[in-house]
């Protein structure tokens, strides 16, 4: 697959965010190959399982995460809960 496109001959919904939305063929076994940039950006790595979800029109995948690499996820988060007054 080559990725030489020319920006001003590619329709403005291929755009997002100021870059090209990459666009990947199905084979006959329907697989699909993700791009290097797109894993490289996300972190996917080889044998990763990732969640497939059907929204409205389209496809979307989530790369799911080992546990171990959560850790510190939500460093930093406010963790103070309000209670209310009325509630013993």
């Amino acid at each position: 697959m080559t990725n030489s496109i020319d920006k001003g001959s590619v329709l403005p919904f291929l755009y997002r965010y100021g870059a090209i939305m990459p666009i990947v063929t199905v084979s006959p076994k329907f697989q699909v190959v993700i791009p290097k940039e797109v894993r490289d950006s996300m972190g996917i790595e080889s044998g990763q399982k990732i969640q497939m979800l059907m929204y409205r029109n389209r496809i979307e995948l989530i790369p799911i995460k080992p546990m171990k690499k959560m850790k510190g996820l939500l460093k930093g988060m406010d963790t103070d809960v309000r209670k209310d007054e009325e509630r013993v």
